[in-house]
């Protein structure tokens, strides 16, 4: 696997937790909107919290500039929440930030042994549950 695909594979992966823990999922949020436009239903069962909560991220992200609310062109009962350039500009910092960390990793351990390293932490994560 390539850096960039490791990169790609770990954005999704609470990228909050590892910028920056106050920011409290607003990082992990506009990384799942780096795959298009979304609801907050939608967004808030991505992460597992309640919509609430997720309006509350959205409302935040809203603020900084970094997403925006859209009526949905066919529907206009359903709100989509867009990113922004400035969202993209944070995508393009997650992104940076992954990469440097995972040449970092391989730097140290080689390419196969942290290739085993990632598929022995995702079975970890995945029998526990986490």
């Amino acid at each position: 696997m390539t850096v960039d695909e490791y990169v790609e594979k770990f954005m999704k992966y609470r990228p909050n937790r590892l910028l920056n823990d106050s920011v409290q999922g607003q990082t992990y949020v506009v990384c799942y909107l780096s795959d298009g436009d979304k609801t907050v239903t939608e967004l808030a069962n991505l992460i597992n919290v309640s919509t609430a909560r997720m309006a509350v991220i959205v409302n935040s992200l809203e603020k900084q500039g970094k997403v925006e609310r859209l009526k949905d062109p066919t529907d206009k009962r359903i709100t989509k929440v867009h990113l922004t350039s400035k969202g993209n500009e944070t995508i393009d910092c997650v992104r940076d930030f992954l990469r440097e960390k995972v040449e970092k990793a391989i730097n140290v351990l080689g390419e196969e042994e942290f290739d085993r390293f990632v598929m022995d932490l995702y079975k970890l994560i995945n029998s526990r549950g986490m």
